[in-house]
């Protein structure tokens, strides 16, 4: 019996224990031990609310806040769910080994995992002029974001020393920020369906260990470098797919130990681009039906290794063209590079008429015609069978929809 009372008085000074739901209003509400977190009686800052209750708890908040909210060990898997207006200046964090769910929050702050932590932002509004928007925690930190609107950020998300993390960003749009997304560690980033507008930088910037990264369905517009992956070593796997590129600078880079494991970029339009569209390093660098055209610098250019642009087993289906530099691809690589199946600018296909690349130098390509040390690349005429990668391909692989800037300048209105 003493024994029972005692352990009524431990959870009386800790606050109400158990999984239930709070209400907190910075207008109305009053942090008094008299009130109970009721809808009736709320209070008046989530901080408050956190040193009343533990548990698997949440929160429903309404108003504007100043707090950075540590969430405790024992308050594990912590939900706040605004109202759409619910404003936080300050930081959400999910405890150690924990996870907390952040929903309908307008932050003027960030979203963070701790040490071994996780965090879910869901439909939220975040800025942060002076820091990140997502700031990962260091071994098996976790995060993921859906459907958010991010802009005038100083960097979108950091995880340096991120060992074994994943990191899901699904359905965002990114818009204004000073940088992107830099990672190193073992990671795993996967990114589906987001679109970033006039992000600096690197929009997305990794040295990876040992993991990967995956790109599908995403839209980059007027950004500045968009994905540089320079490996690490022990390597990796990438895959970027159905993505579509227009109006950046540098577009995607990728270096021989970046690709020491597989790099496949496959079904994506990469147009209209002011630099080089891909830089690419790598004998396990696959090309597949990516339309590269109209770009200011080289279509493909590649420094080292065999990359493979399309093998007679394996035809590209990959559209090369009007790419202002005036080549389509250049090899700098002393490797022969594989480029079967492909369908070219009209220049080049009226000089390959009728010939093989071992007759004849087509002008928009860079080989060894025109420097012995480098190795040849392998053309053909397109292919019986080999359907060129098209336009409408693309935006098949949007569902039918054509993405954002697809066919119209980039969009420049606000983010949501």
């Amino acid at each position: 019996m003493r024994k029972l009372v005692a352990l009524m008085a431990l959870l009386v000074a800790a606050g109400v224990a158990g999984a239930a739901t709070y209400y907190v209003d910075s207008e109305i509400g009053q942090d008094d031990p008299s009130r109970k977190g009721g809808p009736g009686d709320p209070w008046r800052t989530i901080t408050y609310a956190l040193s009343r209750v533990s548990g698997e708890n949440t929160f429903l908040c309404r108003g504007t806040f100043a707090e950075n909210v540590d969430v405790a060990y024992d308050d594990n898997r912590s939900t706040f769910q605004g109202n759409a207006t619910a404003h936080n200046t300050g930081y959400f964090c999910s405890p150690y080994e924990g996870r907390i769910t952040v929903k309908d929050f307008d932050v003027n702050g960030s979203v963070r995992s701790a040490f071994k932590g996780y965090f879910l932002a869901a439909d939220c509004d975040v800025s942060h002029p002076t820091g990140g928007a997502f700031v990962m925690g260091r071994f098996y930190g976790r995060g993921a974001a859906e459907n958010c609107a991010v802009q005038n950020c100083k960097w979108i998300c950091s995880a340096g020393n991120w060992e074994f993390g994943d990191l899901d960003l699904t359905d965002c749009e990114f818009r204004d920020c000073e940088s992107g997304i830099s990672i190193s560690g073992e990671a795993t980033p996967y990114l589906k369906r987001c679109k970033f507008f006039n992000v600096g930088g690197e929009v997305f910037k990794a040295y990876f260990y040992g993991e990967g990264a995956s790109f599908d369905y995403c839209e980059f517009y007027d950004c500045s470098t968009v994905i540089s992956l320079t490996g690490g070593p022990r390597g990796y796997w990438c895959s970027i797919k159905n993505s579509v590129f227009r109006g950046n600078g540098q577009v995607i880079s990728i270096s021989k130990k970046a690709a020491s494991h597989n790099v496949n970029i496959i079904n994506n339009f990469i147009f209209e681009n002011k630099g080089v569209a891909i830089t690419v390093g790598g004998k396990n660098v696959k090309l597949r039906t990516n339309i590269v055209k109209d770009n200011d610098g080289h279509g493909v250019y590649i420094t080292e290794g065999a990359v493979d642009l399309g093998t007679l087993g394996d035809p590209g289906g990959n559209t090369f063209a009007g790419n202002k530099s005036g080549y389509d691809v250049y090899n700098a690589s002393s490797e022969d590079i594989p480029a079967y199946g492909n369908t070219w600018d009209p220049q080049s296909e009226a000089e390959m008429e009728g010939k093989t690349w071992q007759e004849v130098n087509v002008t928009r390509i860079y080989d060894h015609w025109d420097d012995p040390s480098v190795g040849y690349v392998m053309w053909s005429e397109p292919m019986v069978g080999v359907a060129p990668a098209s336009l409408g391909q693309i935006k098949a692989s949007f569902q039918g929809e054509p993405p954002s800037g697809l066919l119209t300048p980039s969009p420049s209105s606000a983010v949501r």
